[in-house]
């Protein structure tokens, strides 16, 4: 889609977000025997030891959506805490 509108002044970009404490998630945590300790384990899954909050997904967004990333298309953002860096930590 970048290719094809970035002609247009059109900028494709997509975020790519790890475990989010937005909600979609909790019904797991609240299904296991210690709930508390579940969410800490999914925590322990990205580089940065925690899950994230929705407003660091939301200043990508935003970041995204200005003039400031005006030369930036095609791209995906990783927001997921480096959970893709090849976890789990040690």
């Amino acid at each position: 889609m970048a290719i094809d509108h970035g002609h247009q002044g059109i900028r494709v970009n997509c975020i790519c977000p790890g475990y989010i404490d937005a909600g979609l998630a909790e019904g797991y945590f609240q299904s296991q025997a210690d709930p508390v300790r579940a969410r800490e384990e999914a925590g322990k899954l990205h580089a940065l030891w925690r899950i994230g909050k929705p407003e660091e997904v939301g200043n990508v967004a935003v970041f995204l959506a200005s003039e400031d990333a005006s030369f930036i298309t095609g791209a995906a953002i990783l927001v997921d805490g480096g959970f893709g860096s090849g976890l789990p930590p040690k």
